[in-house]
């Protein structure tokens, strides 16, 4: 059955291989731009141009346009190949995540077959977009850590280092794609922290030293490589970073969210929650992009004009702007913690038939813009999200004084994955897409929920 699931993905993965095409617009202009100048120039050029964005999607890019130079087949093809490798990685795993769980099988397979024909990851598999580059390492991460935390009492030495290190290479891989997960690496290790402390006050010799080689190790590892390739901007752009978009976002929304609360203007803001299409429904579409992506650098290009003004270079522009940024949060504090908070709840909603970006087959399309489906879809998931998350709280908690097993810690850390993201995410703007990269995480959540469930009522039957 497990074997179906995988098989019938692949058909459809194929067919969408020679009936869909990659609309190219937005950030997937620029992703093609870089991933020619890497082709063409290599990263010489890429870092004296810089600071670009990430580097391995457009790594990824060019390593297909590499290959189409030599094969003579289009690079476009040969990228949604590679990109169908990756979200089958990730089944591959999340199949593995679930048998250590001790899901019924028959979910299980539902759930692989599910993560390969969900409307919102074959969409990331098919565009321009980087979230498919990025949805393996945090399943990766969560395994490893769960291993790390159900064994760290008696593991050896060199287990714990080669933990640190394995950690530590998906970390970076992960926030090469994405910049977002360096302040998140740090959220998510302060859990390992916090038992170091525990281990400390409870005079725990082993499992003390274990946590500490492990946090030290990684650290070591995942903060020398990414102020290593800092430092390689630092010396050829003159900017000590990995990308230059999160001053831009953070400033915008912060211009934003820092006011005095509009009622009038909150219906609009609520209904993109849980996704654009439901405000659009409802009110006009110069209310609804108010607060999406559209105006985002408008915000900002007024502002950095009114600096470059005041005599602002390039090298401070950045820290400039999230100053300001802070600036105005400070103005309206509460009124931006509310809207935060409210941003933070958009992970509940990564389900959706209307991402865009590809150009689907006519039959297929219009069975995604039915919108009783494409709505009913997005607030089902959602649904469920809620009640997987409230679950898996509740599991923790009840089990909280229990020596950790593999099992409690893959839904722990599954959970604080999650919550390490929404922090960082929600203080800018979080985007259907954006959360594309924890989807098999939510699947695993709802999984372990339907499972117990399920379980639960057989055995009062």
């Amino acid at each position: 059955m497990i074997l179906t699931a995988f098989l019938l993905s692949a058909i459809y993965w194929f067919y969408l291989l020679i009936s869909s095409q990659i609309i190219i617009v937005y950030d997937a202009v620029e992703y093609e731009s870089l991933g020619r100048l890497l082709c063409d120039h290599g990263f010489r050029e890429f870092f004296i141009t810089g600071p670009h964005r990430e580097p391995l999607y457009p790594l990824l890019i060019s390593l297909a346009m590499k290959i189409s130079h030599y094969s003579g087949l289009r690079w476009d093809s040969i990228l949604k190949i590679m990109q169908c490798l990756c979200l089958l990685n990730t089944q591959i795993l999340l199949c593995w995540v679930l048998k250590k769980l001790k899901i019924n099988r028959v979910l299980i397979a539902f759930f692989v077959l599910y993560i390969g024909i969900s409307p919102s990851l074959v969409n990331a598999t098919f565009s321009l977009f980087s979230e498919i580059a990025s949805i393996f390492w945090p399943l990766a991460i969560v395994a490893l850590s769960a291993l790390t935390w159900s064994n760290a009492d008696t593991l050896k030495r060199g287990q714990c280092l080669g933990l640190a290190i394995a950690t530590a290479f998906l970390f970076i891989c992960l926030t090469f794609v994405k910049a977002i997960f360096e302040p998140v690496s740090f959220i998510f290790m302060s859990i390992f922290w916090f038992r170091l402390i525990q281990a400390g006050i409870k005079k725990n010799t082993v499992l003390f030293n274990n946590l500490l080689c492990f946090i030290l190790s990684f650290s070591f590892i995942y903060y020398g490589a990414i102020n290593s390739y800092k430092l390689v901007n630092k010396f050829t752009n003159h900017e000590f970073t990995m990308t230059t978009r999160g001053p831009v976002i953070f400033y915008s929304n912060a211009q934003k969210r820092a006011q005095s609360i509009d009622w009038k203007k909150f219906p609009a803001y609520a209904l993109t929650i849980p996704g654009n299409e439901f405000c659009v429904s409802a009110f006009d579409s110069a209310s609804c992009d108010y607060w999406g992506f559209r105006n985002i650098d408008l915000i900002a290009e007024k502002k950095v004009n009114e600096l470059g003004h005041q005599g602002f270079q390039k090298e401070g522009l950045n820290q400039q702007l999230f100053k300001s940024g802070l600036e105005r949060i400070q103005e309206h504090p509460f009124s931006y913690m509310f809207f935060t908070l409210l941003e933070g709840s958009k992970f509940l909603f990564w389900e959706s038939t209307h991402i865009g970006f590809v150009l689907y087959p006519q039959w297929l399309q219009n069975i995604f813009d039915t919108l009783w489906l494409a709505n009913g879809l997005t607030l089902f998931i959602g649904g469920l999200m809620l009640l997987a998350v409230f679950f898996a709280l509740r599991q923790i908690y009840r089990h909280r004084r229990e020596k950790p097993n593999e099992e409690s810690a893959i839904i722990l850390f599954c959970l604080w994955m999650t919550f390490a993201c929404i922090v960082p995410l929600s203080m800018t703007l979080i985007l259907k897409r954006y959360f594309l990269t924890l989807a098999a995480l939510f699947l695993i959540l709802i999984a372990y929920c339907i499972d117990k469930t399920l379980k639960y009522l057989c055995h009062k039957k």
